[in-house]
C-alpha cells in the first residue's frame, strides 16, 4: 500500500494522476483527507513533502520513502541521502521510483513463493522418502514373514515322520562294518550289508535282506566285489545293480532308491602304513570310474536316485583319502561321517543347510 503525504495541492493532484497510470490507486491513501496512523502502519511507501521531521519517522516505521524534492538537494539535508529514501522532481522520475518498487515488491513475492514452492516439494520428497523406507521397512518385514512361513513349511513338508519309516542300508562289508548304532543313533536305519556280498548274492536274497524289512528308503552300495573277485564286464555288473533295482521297484513300488557310486580305493602302499595291498586287490579307480558312469545311466533310466559319493572320499591325486580309510579299501571314522552326512541329506532334507555349512 502506498500512503500519500504530499500537502501540496497541484503535486498531490500529479502524484495521484501518476499513481493511477500505474493501476496504484486502490492501493493508495491519500492522508490529506484524514491522517490514520493504521494505514501508515500498513503502507509500504509513503510519498511526501521534504520534512526532515516526518522523514525520520517514517524510516523508524521502516518505510520506504519517496521524497518530493522541488529544490536543489542541500548539505543539510543528508537524510535524503539515507537507506529506503528516494527523491523526484519530476514525474517520470517518480514513475520510475513507483515502477521500480512494484518491480522489486513483485520480484520479493516470486520469490517468496518460489523458496515456499521449494519448501513444500522439499516436504514432499522427504515425506515420500520417509514413507517408501516405511514401505520398504514393512515390505521387508512382510517379505521376511513370508520367508520364514515359506520356510516352516517347507521344513514342515521336509520333516520326516520316521515312525512311519524303515530306510536299509543294503551292500557288502563296507555297509556291514558301517556302525549305524552309533552314525544314525535313535533313526529307524537297518543295516542289511554282509562282508564279501557280490551283486549276484544281493539279487538271491532280496526277500531276506529288503523286502522283509518293508522300507521306505533303500540305499545300495555293491559292486566293489564284483570288480575285484569275479570276471564279469563292467556291463554285465551294472545290469546286474538294474536288475536288483528293478526287482525292488516291482515288489516294493512305494520305496524310494538311492544308488551309491562304487567307493574309491587307494592302493598305494608307499610313504604309508594304511594301505594293505591284497586287501585292495584288482580293484582300479580307472574302472570304477567307468562302472560309476554307467551306474549312473541305469538310475537315470530306472528313474531312481544316483548319489556321487566317490567323489566326496577322493584325494588330490584321485584315490581314496587315506583320513577316509583304514586299509585302502574300508573305511575309517572320518570317512564315515562324510558318508553320513550324505546319506542324512537324502534321509532327512532339512539337513541340507546345516551340512553345506560344514
Amino acid at each position: 500500500m502506498i500512503y500519500l503525504a504530499i500537502k501540496d495541492n497541484v503535486e498531490r493532484k500529479c502524484v495521484n494522476k501518476i499513481i493511477k497510470e500505474l493501476g496504484l490507486e486502490n492501493d493508495t491513501y491519500d492522508s490529506n483527507k484524514k491522517e490514520d496512523i493504521h494505514k501508515l502502519k500498513k503502507s509500504k511507501i509513503v510519498i511526501c513533502d521534504f520534512n526532515t521531521k516526518k522523514i525520520q519517522e517514517y524510516l523508524l516505521l521502516k518505510k520506504i520513502v519517496v521524497v518530493y524534492q522541488k529544490n536543489k538537494i542541500k548539505d543539510k539535508d543528508n537524510i535524503l541521502f539515507e537507506k529506503n529514501v528516494y527523491t523526484y522532481n519530476s514525474n517520470n522520475d517518480l514513475r520510475e521510483i513507483l515502477n521500480y518498487q512494484i518491480r522489486k515488491e513483485k520480484i520479493k513475492q516470486a520469490t517468496i513463493l518460489g523458496i515456499f514452492i521449494l519448501v513444500i516439494i522439499l516436504l514432499l520428497v522427504i515425506f515420500n522418502i520417509i514413507m517408501t523406507s516405511n514401505y520398504i521397512t514393512k515390505k521387508d518385514k512382510i517379505d521376511e514373514s513370508i520367508n520364514i512361513q515359506k520356510k516352516e513349511i517347507i521344513a514342515a513338508k521336509n520333516t520326516v515322520n520316521y515312525k512311519r519309516e524303515n530306510i536299509v542300508l543294503l551292500g557288502d562289508s563296507i555297509t556291514d562294518f558301517y556302525e549305524t548304532d552309533r552314525y544314525f543313533k535313535d533313526l529307524p536305519v537297518i543295516n542289511s550289508g554282509t562282508s564279501g556280498f557280490q551283486t549276484k548274492d544281493i539279487l538271491n536274497l532280496l526277500k531276506e535282506r529288503v523286502y522283509i524289512y518293508n522300507p521306505t528308503k533303500v540305499f545300495l552300495l555293491i559292486g566293489t566285489n564284483d570288480i575285484a573277485f569275479t570276471d564279469l564286464t563292467n556291463e554285465e555288473l551294472v545290469a546286474n545293480i538294474e536288475e536288483i533295482v528293478i526287482r525292488i521297484k516291482k515288489n516294493r513300488p512305494n520305496t524310494k532308491i538311492y544308488v551309491e557310486s562304487i567307493y574309491p580305493v587307494n592302493g598305494n602302499t608307499e610313504d604309508n602304513d594304511i594301505v594293505v595291498g591284497y586287501m585292495v586287490g584288482k580293484r582300479e579307480n580307472d574302472r570304477i570310474k567307468k562302472v560309476n558312469n554307467l551306474i549312473a545311466e541305469i538310475c537315470k533310466k530306472q528313474k531312481v536316485t544316483y548319489i556321487d559319493m566317490y567323489s566326496l572320499l577322493i584325494d588330490e591325486e584321485g584315490n581314496l583319502d587315506l583320513d577316509y580309510t583304514v586299509d585302502g579299501l574300508h573305511i575309517s571314522d572320518k570317512g564315515y561321517e562324510i558318508i553320513t552326512d550324505k546319506l542324512m541329506s537324502y534321509i532327512d532334507p532339512s539337513t541340507i543347510e546345516n551340512i553345506e555349512k560344514k
